[in-house]
């Protein structure tokens, strides 16, 4: 249910004026405001909804983080709402993140940048959830704002596959390979693809089920999930 329409009532509220005006103020450095757990929310959609630029919210944890942005979601939308999450592992651990929290952060970090607004009609995004304009909130858990990030992962192109392009099937397989994909003989987890004929599987990082592109020569004939 979305519960944007309580929004309209928001401005006209005394409080919220005073706290626009002291967070948009140009000597504003520190605003202190005591809001209870059940209106942050709310509060965070409102300040969003109104200023029309993206909000980051730092949290303590993931699950606050999470819980916040599904929150908000129910008055912006849920495209308009999303959470940012830490590496599971420390430094000094030998182990790598899980593929969908890689997969959750580039697509983040791709949807912020310049160039990431938006996925062709039709097309398959590899490693990606999807991205698209109008990211109102986004909330961070501290641990994830304190980790640094990679120069130049908002440029790395993610690779693009729709329906009636043509290509060709040892380019695409090459494209996913540089892209981090694993070759294997059948597709069972995520970042792994394999080639039977003229059939592409392959598991995107960010989608519960893998992918077929079936070519039909050098024409992408169909995509579907399986």
């Amino acid at each position: 249910m979305r519960l944007e329409p309580l929004l309209d009532r928001l401005p006209a509220d005394p409080a919220f004026q005073q706290l626009r005006a002291a967070l948009e103020g140009a000597d504003a450095q520190r605003v202190e405001a005591v809001v209870p757990d059940v209106a942050r929310a709310f509060l965070l959609a409102g300040l969003a909804a109104a200023s029309g630029r993206l909000l980051v919210v730092v949290t303590a944890t993931t699950a606050d983080a999470e819980a916040i942005a599904t929150d908000v979601a129910a008055f912006l939308g849920p495209d308009r709402a999303a959470w940012f999450p830490a590496w599971e592992t420390l430094p000094h651990e030998r182990l790598s993140p899980r593929s969908e929290t890689v997969a959750r952060r580039l697509a983040l970090i791709r949807r912020l940048s310049p160039e990431g607004s938006g996925e062709p009609q039709g097309g398959a995004p590899v490693g990606s959830e999807g991205s698209g304009d109008g990211l109102a909130v986004l909330t961070v858990p501290a641990r994830a704002m304190m980790q640094p990030l990679a120069p130049g992962l908002d440029a790395v192109e993610p690779v693009r596959v729709a329906r009636g392009d043509r290509v060709e099937l040892e380019d695409l397989l090459e494209r996913l390979v540089a892209s981090g994909y694993q070759r294997t003989d059948m597709v069972e987890r995520r970042g792994e693809v394999a080639v039977r004929g003229g059939l592409v599987d392959f598991f995107p990082p960010g989608e519960d089920h893998p992918v077929r592109v079936e070519l039909w020569g050098d024409e992408v004939e169909s995509i579907r999930a399986f």
